[in-house]
């Protein structure tokens, strides 16, 4: 240190130097506090859409997982409308679910 506080080779006292070490902490900080913002949001945007897939998994009919499975499935029922006597109320759902797997 020089006379009169400076550190030496600059113009700068200690105090100054601590006060822009500050403010360079303080600037990273906030960054690192705005990427971990930024994540909390895609991790919220990441649950949404596992709950949404989860949901749409759920919704799939579980035996007609290819599309192989999937005709095979509608001929079945189909058939299955073809041959059965059913009520109305059946024969809408089974029309429902073959329009679907359609």
């Amino acid at each position: 240190m020089r006379e009169g506080g400076f550190v030496s080779g600059t113009n700068m006292t200690r105090k100054d130097e601590f006060d822009n070490a500050q403010k360079e902490l303080n600037k990273k900080r906030n960054s690192k506090n705005d990427l971990r913002g930024k994540i909390k949001d895609l991790q919220d945007e990441l649950d949404d859409l596992e709950t949404e897939r989860s949901n749409l998994l759920k919704q799939m009919v579980p035996r007609h997982d290819t599309i192989q499975k999937v005709e095979q499935g509608v001929k079945d029922l189909e058939n299955q409308m073809n041959t059965r006597t059913m009520n109305a109320n059946q024969e809408a759902k089974l029309i429902k679910e073959i329009a679907r797997l359609n």
